[in-house]
């Protein structure tokens, strides 16, 4: 997210890099990877907000360390469609 924000990275080639590009190296480009009528989506809505701090207190996982504490982001997820349907 960093490399748009800062104008290094669109985010055609983000979404490439993280969806497109792993469904076709894994077989999967007839199911997944892009968003189309009888394909399997998950997709993610971010908003822009302020930034924000990673630490492990505002992760969700069970131990009180994370190698990203201190950095920082500025998006969170918003809305997620999971196979078509809210969660």
């Amino acid at each position: 997210m960093n490399g748009v924000l800062q104008g290094d990275l669109s985010w055609t080639k983000l979404v490439c890099v993280n969806s497109y590009y792993p469904s076709l190296l894994f077989g999967l480009s007839h199911r997944k990877g892009e968003i189309a009528c009888g394909l399997d989506a998950d997709l993610v809505i971010l908003q822009d907000q302020t930034l924000h701090v990673t630490g492990a207190e505002s992760l969700h996982m069970n131990c009180d360390y994370t190698p990203y504490t201190g950095m920082k982001y500025q998006c969170l997820p918003h809305y997620v469609l999971l196979r078509g349907e809210p969660v």
